[in-house]
C-alpha cells in the first residue's frame, strides 16, 4: 500500500489545539472514513505530552465491527489464514501477513462505545477524542452531549457517507423527522442541517476532509491555518523569546485569526491565575482546605470549594448550595474535593446520586486525590466497592473508611429517596437529568449540595434552574456572596432585594457572615439571620433554619476560556442566549401591536439579521418556559406541521433596525385523519405519531368523529419577562383566533406560484396577506397550574382533558383544553360542550383519587368552566338520591340539632349533584371550597383548616349555612312535587281569579293586638292565681286612700307591719300596676312573652357572643326582656395583633366561669351546640313532694341538735374500744324538738347555726311563701336507711295557711 503524506493543515489544526488547550472539528465524508480515525488518533497521541487519549465512540445501532475482543482476535487469524493460503496458491513467497492498523488501533486504545440514546450515561466524564458515525441518527441534545465531554487539545470526529455535495445533506432524512410527519403534513424540509453544515463555515477550528484526508475547502478559515505562538506566562523570564516570537509574527503579512482570539483570552486567563494563586498562598497553612485547594484549576472553582467547606464546618445540616455552569467547569471536580473534606471533617453518612453510576467517574476520581493529598491510603485507610451488574461498567458505588471511626460514601439511585434517614451530607450530580419530582423528594433536612448545567440538553431540559430552584428561592433565607468586598463578606438577602442602602449600612453594622466567624452568628442571635430575616418580611411561609447559597462557574476547565467549538455550538444551539433590553423603554399599547407570520426559511437561512432574530425569539422561548432542550430548535425548523407567529411592536419604516418581539407563538397544525386510519386505531390500538390532541381526545371519549376535524394546537406561547401581565399574550390570541375565524380580511389576491427557495424572501409577513387554513378549533396542552388554567380561560378556552397521572420529568399532569371556531361546515355547533359537561363528570368522579392533592382554587376553577346547561333536579330524582331519613337528618343538622358527622354520608352525593349544576342555588368561594374539600376529596377537618388557614369552628359555621340552603331547596323541591301529584292543589295561572280569592283583613293590626293583649292578661291573671293558690281576689281589698295610709303610718309609732298586710299591699300594687299602664301592656307583654319564648328554646344551649372585639363562648343560662344574658362555665377568646415582620395572628384563651353580660354591648349570638342531654331523675327526685313539708336541699340544711349513742362513739383513749355486739347499729328512737322561731337572716357570709333553718327570702315580684315545719329526717322511699338510726316520720305535720 503506497503511502500519502497528510496534508499539513490537518496536523496543524491538532497542534494548535494541544497548544492553546482548544478543541477541533474534522468531518470526514466517505464510506471508509471509520481507517482514518486511526491516523488522526495517531498524531493527537504524539502531539501530546499526556497518555494516549481515550475514545468516546457513539453509534445508531450496528458499529460495523465487533467490539468484543476474542472475536475480533478469531476474525484476525481467519483472514491471516485467508491470505497465507493465496500465497501458497500463486505460489508467491509467503510473506508476513501485516497486522491491521485498524484492529491495532482498537486493541491498544480505551474505546467507550455507547450507543445515542444511553448518551445521558456519559455525562460528567471527560475523553480526548469523540468519534460520531451515524449522522442521520443525531439530535441537537446528543450533540451537545457528547462534544462537551471532549477536553481541550481533544478533537471530534464526524463520518458521513458519500456525498457529492455537501448540499446533499440538506435533503437528508433525519430518523427524527418520522416523529415531525403527520399524516396530513408529509414533506419534511431539512433546514437544521442546512444551518448546520452553513455554521461550519464560522468555525474557526473545525477542517472538512475525505476519507483520503483531503481538506474539502468550504470556508475561508480552512484555506491557511497557520501555527500559534504562545507567549511566556513568567513575567521573570527573558524577552527574548517574546521577541523572536514577535518577529515571526511581524513576518505574515495578515495576521491569523485563530491567534487573535488566543492573544484576547489568554490574558484574561492570567488574571484569572494570578488571584488563584493568591488565595491557594493565603490558605497554605491551614490544615485541610489548604491541601484541597491545591487541586483547584481555577479561581472560581477555588471560591466553589471554600464555601462547601464553610458549610461543612458549620455541622448545622440546614444549607442547600447550588451550583450551576456550563459543561467542562469543573462541578464534579469540587463536588468531589468537598466530600474529601466532609470525610476529614468527621461526617459519617455520605450519600451521592445521579442519574447512572457512570457520571460519577470525575467524582470519585477527584475524591481519591483528595484522599492522596491529606494522607489518606487505600487498603489502609478506606476500601472501594465497584458494581457487579455489567450494565454499569464497574462503576464505584460504595467507599468504606475507617480511618478514625467508620465512615461511607455511598451511591443510591434517585428513585431510594427513602433510604436517607441517616444522611449527613446528599451530594446530587447531574440533577438537570434527574426528573424534577424526584429531586423535590431527595431534598431533606440535611446538608444538599447539587451541581447541574442548565443548557437544557438534560433530561429535564431548564426545569431545575427555571422552576425548582426558583422555588428554593422563596423558600429559604437566601446566603450571597459580596464580589465587591475584598474579604469575602456575605451577608443574609431575600430573593430580589435591590435596596443597596440597607445592605451597607448591614455590612457597617456586622449583619453580615464573614467567611471563618460564624460562631459570632450563633453567639449573637440578634445580629444574624433571625432578625435579618424578620427584616425582610417573607411573603411566604419561610423557616429561617434554612439556607440556600447559589455558586455559578463561568471559567471552563476542561478546555481554555474561548474555546472555538463552544462558541460555534452555543451559537448553533442557541444556548446562552440572554433577554436584552427593549430600545424603546417605553412600552407600546397592546392595541396597536400587530401580528405577524414568521417565515421559516428566512429565519434558518444562517443570515446575520435571521440569526440576531432567531436568538432573541429562542431568548424569549428559555426564559418563559421550563421545559425548553436543543430539540425544539430542530422541532421548530423541520416539523412541517409547525408555524410561528410573533407580536411586534409598531414598525417604524424610517428605521432599519429589528422591531422588538413582545410575544411570540409555536402553533402546531393538527387533526384531518383519514377515516381509515381512525378505524385502526380503534380496532388494533395503535396510532401514528403527531396529532396530540385528535388522537387523546379520541381515545378519552371514544368518538371517531374528532380527529376527522382539523385544528391547531399551541406548543407554546412566550411574552418578554418585562411586560408580563400586561396583556401582550392575550392580545396575540386575541389576532390568532380572528386570523383563523377568517375575521381578518385578504386584500390582495391569492398567487398559487410555487417560490423558488434561492429567491429572496421577507422575514414577516403580514396576516391580511397570507390565506389561514380552514380550522375548526384551537387547542393547548400544558402542565397543569392555577396561574396558567387562568390565563387560558381568560382567553376562552375550556378544559375537556386532565390526564390522572403526574408527568414523570415535571411532576404536574398534562390539561388540553379547546375553544371552537366558527365553522359552518360542522352540523353540531354543541360538541366542545359536551365534551366539557363529560369532562366535568369525570372530573368530579375522580377528584377522591389522583386529584385529591390539587388545591381548591385549581378545583373550582377547573369546575367553573361552563357547558350544556343542565337542568336542575326535580322532586322524583330527589328521592332517587335521598330518603326521607336522609331528607330528614339534613333538616335537623340546618337546625343545630345533629352533628354533621351524622349525616356525612350524604355530603358526597349533594356535592357531586351541586358541582354537576343539579341543585340550583347560591354559595359563597368558601363554602364552594369546603363543600369540595369535605364532600368530593374526602378531606379530615384539620387538613381542610391547614388548607384554608381558618379555624374548624368557622368551617362548621360556613358549612352549617350552606346546609340551610340545601334544605330549604330540598323542600321547596319536595312542595312543588306534592303540587304535581296533586292538580288541586295548584295555585291558578289566572291573575283575576287569584285577585277574586284575596279578601281584605276585617280587622287592623292596633285591634288585633289589642285583642291578643286581653287574651294575654287573662293568661297572666290565671298563671298568677294558680301560683298564688287562692281564688277571688276581693277579699283582699283594702279600703281607704293614700292619704289615709299615710297620715296612719306617720301617727302609729307602734305599727308593726305582719306578713298579711304585706301580702295584700304586694298583691294590689302588682293588679294596679299591670291594669293602669297600657304602654307596659300593649307593647312590652307581647315583645317579652314572644321573645322569651323564642329564646327559651335555645336555654342550657353554647353559644357564641360576640362583644367588640371579644368572643365569649358559654352556656345560656338565662336572659331578661333588656338582652342581659348570664353565662355558664364562659371562655374568652381574644385576636391578638402580630408584632412587626410577623403574619400570623395569635389568638389566647381564658376562662371566666359564670358571667354576667349587659344587652347593650352584645354584637351577635350564634349557636354552637345544642343543650346536653338531661340526665335520668331518680325516683327519690321525681316524688312529688307533699305540700306543706320543708324540705332540706343543699348548704344550711336543718340539722338536729343531738349527739351521737354512746355505741357511735369513738374510744376512750388509754382504754380501748368496745365489744363486736356493742359496734352493732341498733334501731332507736330519737326525739327531737322543732326550732322556737324562725331568726332573723344571718349576715352574708356567715354559716347558719345548727338546728336552724335559714329562711327562705321572697323574689322580688313574688308571692312571699308559706311558713313550714321542717320534717324532722329524709322520706325514706328509696329503701335507704335512715342516718343515725332515726325513724321515719309517717305523717308530716302541717300549718294551715293564713289569711
Amino acid at each position: 500500500m503506497v503511502k500519502k503524506k497528510i496534508d499539513q493543515r490537518i496536523r496543524t489544526l491538532i497542534e494548535n489545539g494541544i497548544k492553546t488547550d482548544y478543541r477541533g472539528i474534522i468531518i470526514i465524508v466517505g464510506d471508509r472514513g471509520r481507517n482514518q480515525v486511526v491516523n488522526l488518533h495517531y498524531i493527537l497521541s504524539k502531539s501530546t505530552m499526556k497518555e494516549r487519549p481515550n475514545v468516546l465512540w457513539c453509534y445508531k445501532k450496528d458499529l460495523g465491527f465487533t467490539t468484543h475482543p476474542t472475536k475480533r482476535a478469531k476474525i484476525a487469524k481467519k483472514k491471516k489464514k485467508k491470505e497465507f493460503r493465496k500465497q501458497i496458491k500463486k505460489q508467491t513467497l509467503v510473506e508476513p501477513v501485516k497486522e491491521d492498523p485498524f484492529e491495532l488501533f482498537l486493541s491498544a486504545t480505551k474505546i467507550r462505545y455507547c450507543y445515542y440514546h444511553e448518551t445521558h450515561k456519559i455525562l460528567g466524564n471527560t475523553y480526548g477524542m469523540c468519534v460520531l458515525q451515524d449522522f442521520e441518527a443525531l439530535t441537537p441534545n446528543i450533540l451537545a452531549r457528547t462534544i462537551e465531554t471532549v477536553e481541550g487539545g481533544g478533537l471530534i470526529v464526524f463520518l458521513l457517507n458519500t456525498l457529492n455535495s455537501l448540499q446533499q445533506l440538506y435533503n437528508l432524512t433525519m430518523d427524527v423527522h418520522n416523529k415531525f410527519r403527520t399524516e396530513s403534513h408529509q414533506n419534511v424540509v431539512p433546514r437544521f442541517n442546512e444551518r448546520f453544515i452553513l455554521s461550519l463555515s464560522s468555525c474557526q477550528a473545525a477542517l472538512v476532509v475525505d476519507d483520503e484526508l483531503n481538506v474539502l475547502p468550504i470556508s475561508n478559515y480552512s484555506r491557511e491555518i497557520k501555527p500559534v505562538y504562545i507567549n511566556s506566562k513568567n513575567q521573570n523570564e527573558n524577552q527574548n523569546e517574546n521577541e523572536n516570537q514577535n518577529e515571526n509574527q511581524n513576518e505574515n503579512d495578515k495576521i491569523d485569526v485563530y491567534q487573535e482570539r488566543f492573544n484576547q483570552f489568554q490574558k484574561n486567563q492570567r488574571e484569572s491565575d494570578n488571584h488563584l494563586q493568591e488565595i491557594k498562598q493565603s490558605l497554605n497553612s491551614t490544615p485541610i482546605i489548604g491541601k484541597l485547594i491545591q487541586i483547584t484549576k481555577t479561581f472560581d472553582q477555588a471560591k466553589s470549594l471554600l464555601s462547601f467547606v464553610e458549610a461543612i464546618s458549620e455541622k448545622t445540616l440546614n444549607t442547600t448550595i447550588s451550583m450551576t455552569a456550563s459543561r467542562g467547569r469543573g462541578k464534579s471536580a469540587s463536588l468531589g474535593l468537598a466530600i474529601t473534606a466532609a470525610i476529614a471533617y468527621g461526617y459519617s453518612n455520605i450519600f451521592v446520586t445521579s442519574p447512572s453510576p457512570e457520571n460519577l467517574k470525575t467524582l470519585f476520581e477527584f475524591i481519591f486525590k483528595g484522599f492522596d493529598q491529606i494522607n489518606y491510603q487505600e487498603h489502609i485507610d478506606y476500601e472501594i466497592i465497584q458494581a457487579s451488574k455489567s450494565s454499569m461498567n464497574k462503576a464505584i458505588i460504595r467507599v468504606n473508611i475507617f480511618r478514625e471511626h467508620r465512615q461511607t460514601i455511598q451511591y443510591i439511585q434517585p428513585q431510594d429517596y427513602t433510604k436517607l434517614g441517616q444522611a449527613e451530607l446528599l451530594i446530587i450530580d447531574e440533577a438537570a437529568a434527574i426528573p424534577l419530582p424526584i429531586v423535590k423528594n431527595l431534598l431533606g433536612n440535611y446538608l444538599v449540595f447539587m451541581s447541574s448545567t442548565i443548557s437544557g440538553y438534560e433530561g429535564t431540559g431548564r426545569s431545575l434552574s427555571l422552576k425548582l430552584i426558583s422555588q428554593l428561592r422563596e423558600t429559604s433565607v437566601i446566603l450571597k456572596d459580596d464580589d465587591n468586598d475584598d474579604n469575602d463578606n456575605k451577608e443574609i438577602n431575600k430573593n430580589n432585594e435591590n435596596n443597596e442602602n440597607e445592605n451597607e449600612n448591614d455590612n457597617q453594622n456586622g449583619n453580615n457572615l464573614i467567611r471563618g466567624k460564624r460562631k459570632e452568628f450563633k453567639k449573637k442571635p440578634k445580629k444574624g439571620s433571625i432578625e435579618r430575616f424578620q427584616k425582610i418580611g417573607p411573603t411566604k411561609s419561610i423557616t429561617p433554619s434554612r439556607f440556600l447559597r447559589e455558586i455559578t462557574l463561568e471559567e471552563p476547565i476542561r478546555y481554555r476560556f474561548g474555546d472555538p467549538i463552544e462558541e460555534w455550538m452555543n451559537n448553533l444551539l442557541c444556548l446562552n442566549v440572554m433577554i436584552e433590553p427593549l430600545e424603546n423603554k417605553m412600552c407600546p399599547i397592546p392595541s396597536k401591536c400587530e401580528l405577524y407570520y414568521v417565515n421559516r426559511d428566512a429565519l434558518f437561512s444562517y443570515q446575520a439579521s435571521s440569526e440576531s432574530f432567531l436568538r432573541k425569539l429562542m431568548a424569549l422561548f428559555v426564559s418563559s418556559h421550563y421545559k425548553n432542550s436543543p430539540n425544539d430548535l430542530q422541532l421548530l425548523s423541520d416539523a412541517p406541521a409547525h408555524c410561528l407567529f410573533v407580536l411586534l411592536s409598531p414598525i417604524n419604516e424610517q428605521t432599519s433596525k429589528m422591531p422588538d418581539i413582545l410575544c411570540a407563538i409555536q402553533l402546531s397544525l393538527e387533526g384531518e385523519i383519514s377515516k381509515k386510519s381512525v378505524d385502526k386505531a380503534f380496532s388494533e390500538g395503535k396510532r401514528n405519531a403527531g396529532d396530540l390532541i385528535p388522537w387523546t381526545l379520541s381515545q378519552h371519549f371514544q368518538d371517531n368523529n374528532f380527529p376527522k376535524l382539523s385544528g391547531a394546537r399551541v406548543v407554546r406561547i412566550a411574552t418578554r419577562p418585562d411586560i408580563f401581565r400586561m396583556g401582550y399574550g392575550t392580545r396575540a390570541l386575541e389576532l390568532l383566533e380572528a386570523y383563523y375565524s377568517n375575521q381578518i380580511t385578504n386584500l390582495e389576491e391569492e398567487i398559487n406560484i410555487e417560490k423558488n427557495r434561492n429567491e429572496k424572501i421577507s422575514l414577516f409577513t403580514k396576516l391580511e396577506k397570507r390565506k389561514p387554513e380552514n380550522l375548526h378549533y384551537l387547542g393547548v396542552s400544558f402542565g397543569l397550574t392555577l396561574q396558567l388554567l387562568k390565563f387560558w380561560k381568560k382567553s376562552k378556552y375550556k378544559p375537556v382533558y386532565i390526564r390522572l397521572t403526574p408527568n414523570e420529568i415535571t411532576g404536574e399532569h398534562t390539561c388540553i383544553m379547546l375553544r371552537k371556531l366558527p365553522n359552518l361546515q360542522i352540523e353540531k355547533n354543541e360538541w366542545v360542550e359536551n365534551f366539557v359537561a363529560d369532562f366535568k363528570r369525570r372530573f368530579i368522579s375522580l377528584l377522591s383519587y389522583n386529584f385529591r392533592i390539587f388545591s381548591p382554587a385549581l378545583s373550582l376553577s377547573i369546575l367553573d368552566s361552563k357547558g350544556i346547561k343542565q337542568e336542575s333536579i326535580n322532586a322524583n330524582e330527589l328521592l332517587i338520591f335521598f330518603s326521607h331519613y336522609d331528607l330528614k337528618r339534613i333538616q335537623s343538622y340546618s337546625q343545630n340539632l345533629i352533628d354533621y358527622q351524622i349525616f356525612l354520608d350524604l355530603v358526597p352525593t349533594m356535592a357531586k349533584l351541586f358541582f354537576m349544576e343539579k341543585i340550583d342555588i347560591q354559595l359563597s368561594p368558601v363554602q364552594k371550597g369546603i363543600f369540595l374539600m369535605l364532600g368530593l376529596q374526602h378531606h379530615l377537618l384539620s387538613e381542610i383548616e391547614k388548607e384554608l388557614k381558618i379555624s374548624q369552628s368557622q368551617i362548621l359555621a360556613l358549612f352549617n349555612k350552606a346546609m340551610r340552603r340545601f334544605n330549604d331547596f330540598f323542600q321547596k323541591l319536595l312542595e312543588q312535587g306534592i303540587q304535581d301529584q296533586n292538580p288541586s292543589l295548584k295555585e291558578s295561572d289566572s291573575h283575576e281569579i287569584i285577585l277574586k280569592s284575596m279578601k281584605p283583613l276585617q280587622e287592623s293590626i292596633d285591634e288585633e293586638l289589642e285583642q291578643e293583649e286581653v287574651k294575654v292578661n287573662k293568661f297572666l291573671e290565671q298563671t298568677q292565681k294558680e301560683m298564688i293558690g287562692i281564688g277571688e281576689l276581693n277579699s283582699y281589698k283594702i279600703d281607704g286612700s293614700n292619704e289615709d295610709w299615710e297620715n296612719a303610718l306617720k301617727n302609729s309609732d307602734d305599727f308593726k307591719s305582719n306578713q298579711t298586710i304585706k301580702l295584700k299591699i304586694f298583691i294590689f300594687s302588682f293588679f294596679i300596676f299591670k291594669k293602669y299602664n297600657k304602654k307596659y301592656n300593649k307593647k312590652y307583654i307581647m315583645a317579652e312573652v314572644l321573645g322569651r319564648n323564642k329564646l327559651s328554646r335555645h336555654l342550657k344551649s353554647k353559644i357564641r357572643v360576640t362583644v367588640g372585639k371579644r368572643t365569649l363562648v358559654g352556656q345560656f343560662l338565662a336572659f331578661d326582656r333588656h338582652m342581659n344574658i348570664v353565662l355558664g362555665d364562659c371562655e374568652e377568646f381574644r385576636r391578638i395583633k402580630p408584632k412587626k415582620g410577623q403574619k400570623e395572628i395569635k389568638e389566647e384563651k381564658r376562662t371566666l366561669g359564670l358571667l354576667i353580660l349587659r344587652g347593650e354591648t352584645i354584637v351577635s349570638i350564634s349557636i354552637e351546640s345544642p343543650p346536653p342531654q338531661e340526665t335520668q331523675t331518680t325516683k327519690l327526685q321525681s316524688q312529688k313532694k307533699p305540700e306543706g313539708i320543708a324540705k332540706a336541699v343543699g348548704r344550711g340544711m336543718p340539722t338536729p341538735l343531738v349527739t351521737q349513742p354512746s355505741m357511735l362513739q369513738g374510744p376512750i383513749r388509754g382504754i380501748g374500744g368496745p365489744t363486736l355486739g356493742v359496734m352493732t347499729p341498733q334501731h332507736q328512737t330519737i326525739q327531737h324538738t322543732i326550732p322556737p322561731t324562725i331568726q332573723q337572716p344571718f349576715p352574708r357570709g356567715r354559716m347558719p347555726q345548727m338546728g336552724f333553718q335559714q329562711p327562705i327570702m321572697p323574689m322580688r315580684g313574688a308571692f312571699p311563701p308559706r311558713p313550714q315545719i321542717p320534717q324532722m329526717g329524709i322520706p325514706n322511699q328509696m329503701g335507704i336507711p335512715n342516718p343515725m338510726g332515726m325513724q321515719q316520720s309517717r305523717q308530716s305535720p302541717q300549718i294551715p295557711r293564713t289569711q
